[in-house]
């Protein structure tokens, strides 16, 4: 599976789960966006994976906003380094 250049949002991604997706994920090569609402677990995965953080609670509507806003960012059509990049919980 080749999915060098790929943008992929992962949501509970600080779970045993989502945690070995992201591994899975970025060893084909995929750029993550990584969510959940365990702060230090989504640290501690973007380490290994260089993945983006957004601390997130998906069943709060100001939350998803923030994420919204954070993936389009991402997602803009302009080449982008594969640095590990961490935004504020309160972005």
């Amino acid at each position: 599976m080749e999915l060098t250049g790929s943008r992929i949002l992962l949501t509970g991604a600080s779970g045993g789960l989502g945690q070995a997706i992201a591994r899975r994920l970025a060893r084909y090569g995929a750029h993550l966006t990584l969510t959940a609402r365990n702060r230090p677990a989504l640290d501690s995965l973007a380490d290994e994976t260089r993945g983006t953080v957004v601390e997130a609670d998906l069943a709060k509507r100001s939350d998803v906003q923030k994420l919204v806003k954070i993936c389009l960012l991402y997602t803009s059509p302009s080449p982008r380094d594969r640095t590990r990049s961490r935004m504020p919980s309160s972005a």
